[in-house]
């Protein structure tokens, strides 16, 4: 019998945090001087390079689109998103609110990054500092939550997080 496996995904131009198993994570980066369309494809590739074994549910953290960057984040998620929906047809996608993201982990939605790297190192035992990475390992907690396998126990207010999260067609 085959276990349950989600991946979190904290996509970013600049530095996308993937994390594939509890102690399985890391950050991947683009050429700033390529144009944003390559850039998104090379991260949706390194997505689906995740996903081509043992992979149940896949967690993204969702784009707050109140800023500048909103229609580019727009369009590296839906090209994400279109490349699982091509490659990996009925595999569960999970979006995430931040706010949703940042309760699960501390237990307090307004958590600034350097509080998500400090959840993650204390719970989680990750060793690092980059909070892409840290997000990743919390929103794939959140998918193995999900998926009723958890790894890790979480106080009840961290919990509560998950009653905010849509689950995906599949899940319910």
């Amino acid at each position: 019998m085959t276990s349950l496996n989600a991946i979190g995904v904290d996509l970013s131009y600049t530095a996308t945090g993937i994390a594939w198993a509890v102690d399985a994570s890391d950050v991947y980066g683009t050429d700033p001087t390529q144009p944003d369309h390559v850039r998104a494809q090379r991260i949706a590739l390194d997505v689906m390079a995740h996903t081509a074994d043992r992979c149940h549910l896949v967690v993204i953290e969702a784009g707050v689109y109140r800023s500048h960057q909103a229609w580019r984040a727009g369009v590296l998620h839906g090209i994400v998103r279109s490349a699982l929906e091509i490659h990996r047809p009925g595999l569960p996608v999970a979006l995430v609110a931040p706010g949703a993201l940042k309760r699960f982990a501390t237990g307090k939605g307004s958590a600034d990054k350097t509080a998500m790297v400090i959840a993650a190192r204390d719970r989680l035992g990750y060793r690092a500092i980059d909070h892409n990475e840290a997000d990743a390992l919390w929103l794939r907690q959140i998918g193995m939550h999900l998926l009723g396998v958890p790894e890790v126990q979480l106080p009840k207010a961290h919990l509560e997080a998950l009653a905010k999260i849509e689950r995906p067609e599949g899940l319910r």
